[in-house]
């Protein structure tokens, strides 16, 4: 009997500190809602406002600004904390990125080709989109996308470290 005491007495035994507590106190006022629909309206508004301004010119440096937006947003908004909100970060910066550098890549061929970018928007299809992408990136976009990605992943909720 008293052996069965002892053990539950070491089993409830269990420290929390400051830190722990805190966090959760962090978690509660979470609100993801607010942060994935923040984190959807700057993507279309940021990316929109790259495509004109990257009309004539390929600016793939946008898009990295582009996705601290974003995960500022979704930062800010949710009060994140957690790693998942970094995952919804960079998923929209990269969809961002990429649909930025279609858009350019469009305006670009029909500039080339004297040719009006809405005539170029109605004929594109997924197999077009992909070749003109291709056509158009170069290896430094790769980069860039990485770039992208971490960007919306780390600055997408509050890096929490522990007290020791």
């Amino acid at each position: 009997m008293e052996q069965n005491q002892n053990i539950q007495e070491e089993t409830l035994d269990f420290e929390i500190n400051a830190s722990t507590v805190k966090l959760h106190e962090l978690r509660k006022k979470q609100k993801p809602f607010y942060g994935i629909c923040a984190g959807i309206l700057v993507s279309i508004a940021a990316t929109s406002l790259w495509i004109l301004m990257a009309s004539k010119y390929k600016l793939s440096w946008m898009a990295v600004a582009v996705a601290v937006g974003i995960a500022f947003s979704i930062q800010y908004s949710a009060k994140a904390v957690d790693f998942w909100y970094g995952l919804v970060g960079a998923s929209l910066s990269l969809i961002s990125a990429i649909t930025g550098n279609l858009f350019t890549a469009v305006f670009i061929f029909a500039k080339y080709k004297n040719i009006p970018s809405s005539e170029v928007f109605s004929e594109l299809d997924i197999s077009t989109a992909l070749s003109l992408l291709k056509a158009l990136t170069q290896p430094l976009d790769y980069l860039m996308y990485i770039g992208v990605a971490y960007a919306g992943f780390y600055f997408s909720f509050k890096h929490f470290k522990p007290e020791s």
